[in-house]
């Protein structure tokens, strides 16, 4: 018994079997992207969700670090104002002292 294929007939059926293998992957494509979906819209959707509340972080660590600013003026203000007074009163120490050579 003799076997008689000629190269035709080899191309004809690897061309054959290479589109059943594209036609199997497209179907399995569409299985598992339909099965993919759902839970792809749900991870955006949680996604869309977590990025709307790191907007609100955001925007509520600005207001603290608008606050902080106002308070470290105040505190400088204070600072300054402490060291006028702590002068003030050295002088007034130093008068005293000078005065009725009482120290303190």
């Amino acid at each position: 018994m003799s076997l008689d294929i000629d190269l035709g007939t080899i191309f004809v059926v690897l061309t054959f079997g290479c589109i059943l293998f594209v036609l199997q992957t497209l179907v399995d494509y569409t299985k598992r992207a339909s099965s993919i979906r759902p839970r792809l819209h749900e991870v955006l959707r949680v996604k869309d969700r977590h990025k709307e509340e790191m907007n609100k972080v955001q925007e509520v660590m600005d207001d603290v670090e608008k606050e902080a600013g106002k308070h470290q003026d105040a505190i400088t203000e204070l600072e300054t104002k402490y060291e006028e007074l702590e002068m003030r009163a050295t002088e007034l120490r130093k008068k005293v002292a000078d005065n009725d050579g009482f120290k303190w």
